[in-house]
């Protein structure tokens, strides 16, 4: 069933997200994107840009939030909800808060 294999895959990318995982968040974000696209869970893949975001501001890599910009931007855009995956998860307090610590789409993410 293709809906528990992506939630599956989505709560993989999440747990590896949060752990810094790096190696296997990106074989993990690979699989999570090509069992959601093209599909009826293509919201997943804001999830997938948003997690790949955390991974990059744990990791330095974007100090100054561009990827995170950049996701919550297309996230606003398509009238992406929060969905049931990060409900549980600390992912979103971290990316939330880090977004209101750097100004990035204030409205929204009060919203």
């Amino acid at each position: 069933m293709r809906y528990l294999e992506v939630l599956s895959a989505a709560h993989e990318v999440d747990a590896l997200a949060i752990a810094g995982s790096r190696p296997a968040l990106a074989e993990a974000l690979a699989r999570m994107r090509r069992l959601a696209g093209g599909s009826c869970f293509e919201h997943f893949l804001h999830e997938a840009a948003l997690l790949e975001a955390l991974d990059d501001l744990q990791s330095g890599d974007d100090p100054a939030g561009d990827r995170l910009r950049a996701a919550l931007r297309r996230a606003r855009a398509d009238g992406f909800l929060y969905t049931n995956l990060f409900r549980w998860s600390r992912a979103l307090r971290m990316l939330l808060g880090r977004a209101l610590e750097l100004d990035i789409e204030r409205d929204y993410v009060l919203g």
